[in-house]
């Protein structure tokens, strides 16, 4: 994408929130979380307008801080379950997800990054 976005209206979907949202690495869409139900899902949101719940988890579940990975293909995101955050990566293609940490409760994860490729 480029030029200037003036307004980025995120849906908050059943009067929730949604929070930090962030480009595609191919500028084509926006990710956000927002609150559905008792849960914070992921979304993918097209500039065309079409918006792609990515996740539906167990009631009490909080999605966080969504990171594309370089090539565009992963996301990189926080997911509290069972009272403990942990990072977790979507293969976008078919929404499959692996869990990355194995934190104990009292510990958690914020804010993944992903390493920069080198050039």
């Amino acid at each position: 994408y480029r030029g200037v976005t003036e307004f980025l209206d995120v849906f908050d979907f059943h009067g929730g929130s949604s929070d930090l949202p962030v480009w595609s690495v191919d500028g084509r869409s926006v990710f956000h979380t927002a609150k559905v139900g008792n849960n914070v899902e992921l979304f993918q949101v097209a500039l065309a307008g079409d918006i792609t719940q990515l996740t539906k988890t167990p009631d009490g579940t909080t999605h966080y801080h969504p990171t594309p990975s370089p090539d565009g293909k992963r996301l990189l995101y926080g997911s509290k379950r069972d009272g403990v955050r942990q990072l977790f990566v979507m293969t976008l293609a078919d929404r499959s997800e692996q869990q990355l940490t194995t934190l104990k409760l009292g510990h958690g994860a914020m804010w993944p990054h992903w390493q920069p490729v080198p050039r």
